[in-house]
């Protein structure tokens, strides 16, 4: 898309955010009365925005489809609910047969009808199950749970390890940012994970730090990635249309804010682009801040296309070296300049790379 279409659409777009909601479609009739792909594209870029919000935040935890000692398939005793999103809610519950606690995932009672959503939990199932890897969440069992004699649809759930520890989001707000120390075996972590989804032919398509969970063990700590509820196939094994973003009720689903330039415009979603939030996730964890404008979609838009984002090393002028030039090497704004897999973000970051060739520490 050339720098004068996106002016064009900018324009357009900021005009329409002061339109109310109920008279945009008469406004856009006027503003694009002959190219249906512009009014597309700002319509598309229009509901992005009004669902985005502070998409940095974690959502609220309300009432949820189950209550406290609910008991699920005469085995999973709910203990809390502990996190809700815009398609599931997870609570901790007490798996009665091993006498365990895990995580209980369900569809959200709300939507549980809908075919498209239904149709992306399904996915999500099936695609983080065949992700075997202590970096990456394990799923146990999946089921369907009845509500006899109610009017309540069926639960569709699966379970899942339960995680104790903090998502990076959170320790990033806590530290403002990470040093190279800190941060350089949990990049580590996150790329291996990465990678065996990758190898499994999958993309993650929502990877950010809000989806990673440092789970303290012996030693250390283990990062977890989490959440498949927007993975895609990888197109390098499969060209359907299940391949491009992502949409959900005429949505483009994901976080606005660690979305690829591809995924921006509604291409493909590959491998790269999810080593493209890989960087924006390094950016946060080095400088405590996101490199793209997070108030405005088209700007944020334009800046990944263009590559004007902000440098890392503006906001931390002694940024380590390598640290900075893989950020810019995941930002690149062709997939093919990125790194080639996650595995070489993995050795970029490894123990014998940085103490061989770091010669300085933020």
């Amino acid at each position: 898309m050339t720098s004068t279409r996106w002016q064009q659409i900018r324009e357009i777009f900021d005009s329409a955010l002061e339109v109310p909601s109920a008279e945009r479609s008469s406004f856009l009739n006027k503003a694009c009365p002959d190219d249906s792909g512009l009014r597309s594209e700002v319509e598309r870029l229009l509901k992005a925005h009004d669902s985005a919000g502070d998409f940095l935040s974690q959502p609220v935890i309300s009432t949820g489809s189950l209550s406290e000692g609910e008991l699920v398939t005469n085995r999973y005793r709910v203990i809390k609910l502990i996190g809700r999103g815009g398609m599931g809610e997870v609570y901790q519950a007490t798996d009665q047969l091993l006498n365990e606690d895990v995580a209980l995932k369900t569809l959200r009672a709300d939507i549980a009808r809908d075919e498209s959503y239904l149709r992306r939990f399904r996915t999500e199932i099936q695609l983080a199950r065949k992700v075997t890897h202590q970096n990456v969440c394990r799923v146990f069992e999946v089921g369907v749970h009845e509500f006899p004699g109610t009017t309540r649809p069926p639960l569709r759930f699966f379970t899942m390890e339960l995680l104790a520890g903090e998502t990076l989001y959170a320790r990033i707000q806590r530290l403002s940012r990470l040093s190279p120390k800190e941060a350089f075996p949990i990049a580590v972590q996150m790329a291996e994970g990465l990678e065996a989804a990758h190898e499994a032919g999958i993309v993650h398509a929502d990877f950010k730090t809000g989806n990673i969970i440092l789970v303290p063990v012996a030693g250390g700590e283990r990062a977890v990635i989490t959440d498949f509820g927007l993975a895609r196939i990888d197109p390098k094994t499969s060209v359907t249309d299940e391949t491009r973003s992502v949409t959900v009720v005429g949505q483009v689903a994901g976080t606005l804010a660690y979305m690829s330039p591809e995924q921006m415009v509604g291409g493909a979603v590959t491998a790269a682009s999810d080593i493209y939030s890989f960087g924006i996730v390094l950016f946060e964890m080095a400088t405590g801040k996101m490199p793209f404008d997070g108030q405005h979609v088209i700007n944020s838009a334009v800046q990944r296309v263009s590559g004007e984002g902000t440098s890392a090393r503006s906001l931390v002028p002694n940024l380590d070296s390598r640290w900075d030039a893989a950020i810019a090497r995941c930002l690149r704004r062709e997939p093919a300049h990125r790194f080639a897999s996650a595995a070489d973000i993995a050795d970029w970051f490894s123990e014998r790379s940085w103490w061989t060739r770091s010669r300085h520490w933020t």
